[in-house]
């Protein structure tokens, strides 16, 4: 089955258990990536409305959550995590590598 790929981001506040069970949500898709703590690039066999559907579960009604679709042709500029990430799930894009950035997303993970 092909993967779709996406960015999904929300404003539940890390270090809750909301967010926690977010987190596990998307331990559950094939892969993974944090852009920023509360933004990811997400690879799942789930259309985005599946997983939107699963998301919504664990956030407030007052809490913002967004499954947002990524196709090419794509362009990036950013950490070499990041831009493998991409180039694994986001074929025929064009993404540069930012040396100036290279150690400071050691503290973000990739599944």
């Amino acid at each position: 089955m092909p993967l779709n790929a996406y960015i999904v981001t929300c404003t539940v506040e890390p270090e809750t258990r909301r967010f926690e069970r977010i987190e596990r949500e998307l331990d559950r898709c094939v892969s993974w990536t944090a852009l920023s703590s509360t933004t990811w690039l997400v690879a799942t066999e789930q259309s985005a409305e599946q997983l939107m559907r699963q998301l919504r579960l664990h956030a407030e009604n007052t809490e913002a959550v967004y499954v947002m679709g990524m196709a090419d042709p794509m362009e990036g500029y950013g950490p070499q995590r990041i831009n493998r990430w991409l180039n694994r799930h986001v074929p025929h894009g064009n993404v540069v590598p930012l040396r100036a950035v290279r150690g400071r997303d050691a503290s973000l993970s990739t599944h």
